[in-house]
């Protein structure tokens, strides 16, 4: 039994088998689907995480959101940048591993300081994997099937806000 490739020589995706990239464009999608689902899932949790550190300030408790959006943003590109130099796959993991553990610490977050700063550890790793993921689905799918399968990782992103609800 062979298994069929889905690349030409020299091009993107080349040797990958259509399980394989199937399997790299799901976990890609999965990261991008978690980084943007952590960015929403805070307005719907807000009244429960006000309610958890009672005695809170509103303007304090704006900085769990407010701090992970603009930290996200501010980290995108110069990650792409580090993602050219140290690996996309490198940066990737990195940048997974710094989430998880910006995950747990918000789950662990005794107040609303450890709390945004756990998010901000967060917003780090989700900046991290973001431009990797990117760049790995391209260097993965062969270029006619790249259109497709950025539009499955793009649906999954854009999903996150409607999985809140």
């Amino acid at each position: 039994m062979s298994v069929e490739t889905v690349s030409s020589a020299n091009a993107p995706g080349q040797g990958y088998s259509k399980k394989r990239v199937a399997l790299i464009v799901g976990v890609l999608s999965l990261a991008a689907f978690m980084s943007s689902l952590d960015l929403f899932i805070v307005n719907l949790a807000f009244p429960y995480i006000s309610r958890d550190f009672h005695g809170s300030s509103l303007d304090s408790l704006s900085w769990v959101l407010n701090g992970y959006s603009i930290l996200f943003a501010a980290v995108l590109v110069p990650s792409g940048r580090w993602a050219d130099r140290v690996g996309r796959r490198r940066m990737f993991v990195a940048g997974l591993v710094v989430f998880t553990l910006g995950s747990i610490l918000s789950g662990l977050a005794p107040d609303v300081s450890l709390l945004i700063a756990a998010r901000l550890v967060q917003a780090i790793g989700a900046g991290m994997m973001v431009p990797a993921s990117l760049s790995l689905l391209l260097a993965a799918v062969p270029g006619h099937a790249r259109a497709q399968a950025i539009g499955r990782g793009r649906r999954s992103v854009r999903s996150a806000p409607r999985s809140v609800r």
